[in-house]
């Protein structure tokens, strides 16, 4: 479960992170990993 989370969310950090950076406030970007952390859990778990 968590080589599958981290690298849901690695992928994710490292491929949009200086595109979502450079167009939105810094809070929202980690909004959107911390979502996306938990959707990934979700998606290990089933």
């Amino acid at each position: 479960m968590c080589l599958v989370v981290a690298n849901m969310i690695g992928a994710g950090v490292f491929t949009s992170s200086g595109f979502a950076l450079s167009d939105h406030p810094p809070w929202i970007v980690l909004l959107a990993w911390l979502v996306g952390g938990v959707l990934a859990t979700c998606g290990a778990l089933c």
